[in-house]
């Protein structure tokens, strides 16, 4: 039976402000460049007091929520989980997504502020990201409908959201839901922060849930202990049904729990 929607997505709700910068500027401020590092509003604040006068770019973003919104936009049947507050950047956010027929309702919390990711872009288009996770790490297993996961295809879930145990928890109740269903689970890896810090917890996970496994060179050697790519994509294959493995400027890898070579390279 076809489902009303081919994919359901749950992860931290966050208005991205986007600025071109250039790398001497991410030195300055001493971050990782290609990295997400947690922080305030203040500290936002004060990168983008640094860049005043520089063009931004605002939208609805976060790791799932992206896929999402891209699915979506491709002609998809797509729902978001996700929590943004009462307040100017939570009105954007819902609007963003709705106007590209992404399905997210009632979502809005009237405690705090909504998250807030401030994108630094350098000259090679990589990402260096400072997130204020605002009302969005409060999504608790509770905000969890039954009926909406059982009507998706797939579900699609980040691995941001194992930064907080009540968020964790709903992401599980999500793959649980969905397997007794026999619907797929896709997973993102997300940050390489995230496979150092909760690595033991997304390894059970991984095994006992995910068919489908997505992450980059970064991740995927955190998550084998290695720095070499092709360890951390052949340990990875044991993990789950499916893998894609993205390189930056060396392309990436994709295959399936029985190949043993990759059967994509591009």
């Amino acid at each position: 039976m076809k489902k009303r929607y081919d994919l359901l997505g749950i992860g931290n709700a966050l208005v991205d402000i986007e600025v071109c910068v250039e790398d001497e500027f991410i030195e300055r401020n001493s971050l990782t460049k290609g990295g997400m590092a947690l922080s305030n509003i203040e500290e936002q604040q004060k990168v983008l007091q640094d860049l005043h006068g520089s063009s931004t770019k605002v939208s609805s973003g976060g790791s799932a929520a992206n896929t999402i919104h891209g699915l979506s936009v491709l002609g998809g049947k797509a729902y978001y989980i996700g929590k943004v507050a009462n307040d100017a950047h939570g009105q954007h956010y819902v609007e963003d997504m709705q106007s590209c027929g992404v399905a997210f309702r009632d979502p809005c919390n009237g405690l705090g502020d909504t998250g807030t990711c401030v994108v630094l872009v350098t000259p090679d288009s990589e990402r260096t990201m400072l997130t204020h996770l605002g009302v969005s790490s409060l999504l608790q297993p509770n905000d969890i409908d039954e009926k909406i996961i059982e009507s998706a295809g797939m579900v699609y879930i980040e691995g941001y959201l194992w930064t907080n145990k009540n968020s964790r928890i709903a992401a599980e109740k999500v793959a649980r839901i969905a397997k007794n269903n026999n619907n797929p689970v896709a997973f993102t890896l997300s940050d390489a922060f995230v496979v150092n810090g909760f690595k033991k917890q997304l390894v059970d996970f991984i095994r006992q849930n995910v068919d489908i496994l997505f992450c980059n060179d970064l991740e995927g050697k955190a998550m084998a202990e290695t720095q070499d790519s092709q360890e951390a994509f052949d340990y990875l294959k044991t993990m789950t049904n499916m893998i894609f493995y993205t390189r930056g400027e060396n392309g990436s890898w994709a295959a399936n729990s029985t190949e043993e070579k990759a059967i994509v390279n591009v």
